[in-house]
């Protein structure tokens, strides 16, 4: 024998608002976990190296020296590489 039977099921949908102006979100500070709308992410990162790093304002001025310092060092890397890319180049010939 087959019955019908009617169930009904309650739907729960999460919304994610800014942890700073309560508007819609759409991306969380990389730092300190913050949910972020558009008009609320200080900087964002984006290219082919990283994924968008985003960051809120507290975050992205809180990291105003480690940022500069960071920049440094990566200046220093990108001579260190040319400079082994120029060893290499003098060995082949």
């Amino acid at each position: 024998m087959i019955k019908t039977k009617t169930i009904t099921q309650e739907l729960i949908k999460t919304f994610r608002y800014c942890d700073i102006c309560e508007h819609p979100a759409h991306t969380q500070c990389c730092k300190c976990g913050k949910d972020l709308c558009n008009k609320c992410v200080e900087h964002e990162k984006d290219d082919y190296d990283y994924r968008g790093d985003c960051y809120c304002k507290s975050c992205w001025d809180a990291g105003k020296e480690i940022r500069e310092e960071i920049a440094e060092l990566e200046a220093q890397i990108d001579k260190l590489n040319d400079m082994w890319d120029e060893k290499c180049k003098n060995n082949e010939s």
